[in-house]
């Protein structure tokens, strides 16, 4: 579901955030921090796309404590760019 959100964030972010909400709810019910982690950084960009900042950022940073406790230096890297990109706007 991920991968798929991915695929569809340039195209039609709203099938995006549907594919990226659901790989949010399937990771929390199957406890995988790792895909929650990406779940929440796709939700953060699609919604930083949309010009909601606030919810980007709630979701940016639910995704930066997760890839920290999974020592995750790439996530990390790439929802602190989202972040700052955030804070641009």
């Amino acid at each position: 579901l991920n991968s798929l959100a991915t695929s569809w964030k340039d195209l039609d972010n709203n099938k995006a955030y549907q594919f990226a909400e659901e790989a949010m709810l399937l990771s929390e019910k199957l406890a995988d921090k790792e895909n929650l982690a990406l779940a929440l950084e796709q939700l953060g960009w699609i919604t930083y796309r949309r010009g909601n900042y606030r919810l980007s950022l709630d979701y940016a940073l639910k995704a930066i404590d997760l890839y920290e406790g999974l020592d995750n230096a790439p996530g990390r890297g790439r929802v602190l760019m989202n972040i700052g990109a955030i804070h641009v706007e």
